[in-house]
């Protein structure tokens, strides 16, 4: 859980459009899936209020001994957090509302997924999500690892990162949104795309930056199983991409997502 508190930073933006599409109302019942450490399961509990109730699911251990942790100390009683695989999660009270930050492009089949995510909204239940447009399209992401495969280009490239794989960029594509979700019986679908600068893992400097990357993101995956002697050289090429990002008020990158909305009727 390292890092955790600068990675909400960064994606906490990212996710507010998506949250913001629900319109979310006193009392409602909302799903929050692959809610990570809980910071979106205490938004949407803000938005719901204490009549309402949140269920935040993660097939992460750590990650919701952490969520459910920080949900303990911010003293809401109205917040849920589960340990499981939304795609198999079953659901005896219906929901309102299904929100996911960056959790719904791991699904090894993304349609019968969100099939059994329609199946637990009420009729007329609203669906909203953020995902990643192309790797290619996110400095954030796409310069530190061409920066690291500059050190090690023999190297293959994660599964999670292959084209066409379940991964963080799976969703990139509008039109295969689209599919997926028809395929699964969601209505009214919309997809949004939205380009902001964020402040890469709250990074104030270039070695913040490049402390953050060696540890987490798409670099640090790539790097994870390389020769352990390569890290100075990776740590001198990730300062070296991140040089023209970087400015007295941090390191700063673009980020380009999908805020994707539809109904379940």
């Amino acid at each position: 859980m390292k890092l955790q508190a600068q990675t909400d930073a960064q994606l906490e933006p990212l996710g507010r459009p998506a949250l913001d599409r629900l319109q979310l109302e006193a009392g409602e019942r909302v799903l929050d899936v692959g809610c990570g450490a809980g910071q979106s399961c205490i938004e949407l509990a803000v938005r719901v209020g204490a009549t309402g109730t949140v269920v935040g699911v993660d097939i992460s251990e750590p990650m919701v001994t952490a969520a459910r942790g920080r949900v303990a100390q911010a003293g809401l009683g109205n917040v849920e957090i589960i340990l499981g695989d939304a795609a198999r999660q079953t659901f005896k009270v219906p929901f309102d509302a299904i929100y996911s930050r960056f959790g719904v492009m791991f699904f090894p089949d993304a349609v019968a997924a969100f099939r059994e995510m329609r199946e637990s909204l009420r009729p007329s239940g609203r669906l909203a999500f953020v995902c990643w447009q192309e790797l290619e399209r996110n400095d954030w992401a796409h310069v530190p690892l061409m920066a690291a495969r500059s050190v090690s280009p023999e190297h293959p490239m994660p599964a999670l990162l292959q084209p066409g794989q379940p991964g963080p960029f799976y969703f990139s594509a509008p039109a295969f949104v689209q599919q997926v979700l028809g395929a699964a019986g969601f209505k009214r679908v919309n997809i949004e795309p939205r380009e902001t600068m964020i402040q890469l893992g709250a990074a104030r400097d270039i070695a913040e930056a490049v402390e953050y990357s060696m540890q987490i993101g798409p670099s640090a995956r790539f790097m994870a199983d390389t020769d352990p002697s390569l890290k100075p050289a990776f740590e001198r090429a990730l300062s070296e991409a991140f040089r023209p990002f970087a400015s007295s008020t941090g390191v700063w990158m673009a980020a380009r997502s999908l805020v994707v909305t539809a109904s379940s009727s």
